[in-house]
């Protein structure tokens, strides 16, 4: 169970991304909030709003219909939040409907948003917030091989 004070404070804008809503999505966040994540392009990395409202418009500008439904909210270290769930959505170039799991920690100092790790799998997510064992190498693709 996470911790209640953060699950509320994380609630609403969870809400909003399950309907596609990444609007006033920033509320909580710190000024120098970290973001990182793999897109396409590999990994990818975001500092502080400019950086991380550009990376995510360009993130979310792929899809016509993105959203992100969450599964669990778990608690994994103090003001640290994992959280497990699904991005679906269809390209705006290709058509294709997407249908995959997301992971995403959640890193707090009091009611500001300082980290977020968005990964495919969890030990991806938690490695990139510094609290996994570390089983791969610096750059690896997250995305599994075909």
């Amino acid at each position: 169970m996470a911790d209640q004070a953060i699950s509320e404070l994380l609630a609403p804008t969870l809400e909003r991304w399950s309907r596609g809503d990444f609007s006033h999505w920033d509320d909580c966040f710190a000024s120098d909030l970290l973001v990182t994540g793999f897109d396409a392009d590999g990994a990818q990395r975001a500092r502080g709003p400019e950086e991380v409202d550009g990376y995510l418009r360009r993130f979310f500008r792929q899809f016509s219909d993105y959203r992100i439904e969450v599964e669990d909210l778990e608690q994994v270290a103090s003001e640290v939040l994992l959280m497990e769930g699904h991005q679906t959505g269809t390209g705006r170039r290709s058509g294709l409907t997407i249908r995959e799991t997301l992971y995403i920690v959640f890193r707090f100092a009091g009611s500001n948003l300082i980290e977020m790790h968005w990964h495919p799998r969890r030990e991806g997510a938690l490695e990139a917030a510094g609290l996994g064992s570390d089983r791969s190498e610096a750059g690896e693709s997250p995305f599994p091989s075909a």
